[in-house]
């Protein structure tokens, strides 16, 4: 390997877009930017890339990590800030007072003041609401938990078509999944154990 005679033949040139070391009796060495001119100039199709280029795999891996971190923060955090009534009742005394949700349920009882709805993880449960919905009625509500005694309703909503609306989105899905299906078959056929365009 041919080296400068002494240290002094190292010539340093600084130049706005970086520097180059030049070599007296070797001749001055391309530059990244010279380097790249020359292969634009031959018409080459790869150019050379300045920066530091991080592998594929090695950023999905991070994006992956990343990703799967916020989904452990989230599945660790928001049960206990928005606890479910499944959670209240299985520690009642930790969930006092908190304000959950209880979803399209259907209404069981009626009483003065209170209704009872069947839950389909809790079972009976009883809100106290000024609001009397019908027997069969859905009621979303939003409450106080108050322990074993059931729910302080904030907010009732009543869906009468709840259960049209839920059989309604079951026969669009599985109409626009026929349709998929059929227009894949159109476009694409079957052969040698995959999928091939018409």
């Amino acid at each position: 390997m041919c080296q400068p005679a002494d240290e002094n033949a190292i010539i340093t040139n600084w130049h706005s877009i970086g520097y180059e070391r030049t070599f007296v009796g070797l001749g001055a060495l391309p530059t990244w930017q010279e380097i790249a001119a020359r292969r634009q100039s031959r018409g080459s199709k790869t150019p050379i890339n300045l920066r530091m280029r991080i592998p594929r795999w090695i950023q999905a891996s991070v994006a992956l990590a990343c990703f799967g971190l916020l989904c452990w923060d989230a599945g660790r955090r928001l049960p206990l800030e928005y606890p479910s009534l499944r959670r209240c009742l299985a520690d009642p005394k930790a969930f006092e007072g908190r304000t959950i949700w209880v979803q399209h349920s259907r209404v069981a009882e009626t009483a003065p003041g209170a209704f009872v709805v069947d839950h389909r993880e809790a079972g009976r449960l009883r809100i106290e609401s000024n609001l009397q919905p019908a027997l069969g009625d859905f009621v979303m509500v939003q409450g106080v938990f108050d322990g074993h005694r059931g729910l302080r309703a904030l907010r009732t909503s009543v869906n009468r078509w709840y259960d049209v609306e839920r059989w309604g989105i079951y026969v669009v899905s599985a109409i626009t999944l026929v349709a998929v299906a059929l227009l894949a078959r159109r476009r694409f056929a079957w052969r040698d154990g995959a999928l091939h365009p018409r």
